[in-house]
């Protein structure tokens, strides 16, 4: 066994060098980066263009226009923008009509339920006149979403034209289409690897079906690949250069987390940067983008709603964490609530289950959009008794599902 003291490396410099990784920027630093460094953003931070409310909307073209020369937009972010723009469109105008049958719906439940009480020349003021106050206030709200509803189609978003007006000059030129298939096959080699890679959280929900969308040369990719598509042109693009990339993208497969905190980027991404001579790069959000760079401060009120957009869009993927999303008295109330309705629904206590099933949602409500959340209440609230067989099994694949949240982050979503 050789002596101990023969391995010590006498070179602080190098070893310094080798767990630089494991230290962050020093303040003077990162501040001096968010000032001067190039800029780059996600598909999901052109996306928000069409789902931010317009006072945070406009904040947000601000902010891009703001950065001229130092804002960049790989091409593959531009691609995946093109593709999934409709959809997020098109959403919205569903949303919008989904808000307004709920309020026409409310309307008439309000007016029924003061009409059952059956109060006219009961009270000392007119009842009629004020169901049609509650009418006209209802109808007037309506009326209201339904001219946003006008806007809200590809051909019509202002967006699009702030877009292709103001942004395409800032994205990068296309990869040759070896780049293209070898990025594929990399992406596969390292998932089989187990090689923490940008886009692995998401490589058993996506396809891996062949996206075509350049009909020149049939360039393509796979969804479940696009991550790391973006990430190898972001090091080839800043190869040798410090940079700062802009993404309200939560999963550990891009940021590294100490409890719910984001301390930075994944390490290995860190690795991969230092062997295309980049110094350093930071992951921002885009608040801290806004805040950073719009002309005039945010609000608390835009603060919040830009963090709100953040958590949707974590929870949109199926990615929600427990630690940003339940407290630990939340979480342990929720596995009480679970085996309550176990011992409901094995004593065929129906109504009682379906009250147990609402308190779980109200707290922790991220579970109405669950697999087996949708599907449990789908059995409950059916009058077909047939739906009732199997509920305990059901209830099963819930506590499975919220047990296994706990521990991989991920909401299986219908």
């Amino acid at each position: 066994m050789g002596n101990p003291k023969k391995t010590v490396s006498g070179n602080k410099n190098a070893l310094l060098e080798e767990f630089r990784y494991y230290y962050s920027q020093d303040e003077k630093g990162l501040e001096e980066d968010w000032l001067v460094a190039p800029i780059a953003i996600d598909t999901n931070v052109l996306l928000h263009l069409h789902r931010y409310p317009v006072e945070l909307r406009d904040r947000l073209k601000e902010t891009l226009l703001s950065l001229g020369d130092r804002l960049h937009i790989p091409y593959h972010v531009c691609v995946e923008y093109h593709l999934l723009r409709d959809g997020v469109i098109l959403e919205q105008r569903e949303n919008l009509k989904k808000v307004r049958q709920k309020l026409k719906n409310g309307k008439t439940n309000i007016v029924r339920e003061i009409n059952s009480l059956n109060l006219k020349n009961r009270l000392s003021f007119d009842v009629i006149e004020l169901n049609k106050r509650i009418e006209q206030t209802i109808d007037s709200e309506i009326q209201k979403l339904k001219q946003h509803d006008g806007n809200a189609h590809p051909d019509k978003d202002a967006m699009v034209k702030f877009v292709r007006r103001d942004l395409m000059s800032r994205v990068w030129a296309k990869p040759e289409k070896d780049f293209y298939e070898e990025c594929v096959s990399s992406f596969e080699k390292r998932v089989k690897d187990k090689v923490k890679t940008p886009g692995d959280s998401d490589a058993d929900e996506k396809s891996d079906e062949k996206v075509f969308w350049s009909g020149r040369d049939g360039s393509y990719y796979t969804k479940r690949a696009g991550d790391y598509i973006i990430w190898r042109q972001l090091l080839d693009y800043f190869a040798g250069t410090a940079f700062i990339w802009i993404s309200d993208d939560v999963k550990e497969d891009w940021v590294r987390k100490v409890g719910n905190r984001i301390v930075g980027p994944q390490r290995n991404l860190l690795y991969e940067a230092a062997e295309s001579q980049i110094p350093y790069f930071l992951i921002g959000d885009v608040t801290e983008l806004m805040r950073r760079h719009s002309n005039s401060t945010m609000t608390p009120k835009e603060i919040e709603m830009s963090r709100q957009y953040r958590k949707n869009l974590a929870l949109r993927s199926g990615y929600c964490d427990p630690e940003e999303h339940a407290s630990p008295q939340e979480v342990q109330r929720g596995r009480q609530l679970l085996s309550e309705l176990a011992t409901a629904v094995a004593n065929k206590e129906w109504n009682s289950a379906g009250s147990i099933l609402t308190d779980f949602f109200e707290l922790l409500p991220m579970w109405k959009m669950s697999h087996a959340g949708r599907d449990l209440t789908h059995g409950l609230t059916d009058g077909n008794p047939s739906l009732k067989d199997d509920l305990l099994g059901k209830v099963t694949a819930l506590i499975w599902e919220f047990e296994n949240w706990l521990t991989t982050k991920r909401l299986r979503l219908s």
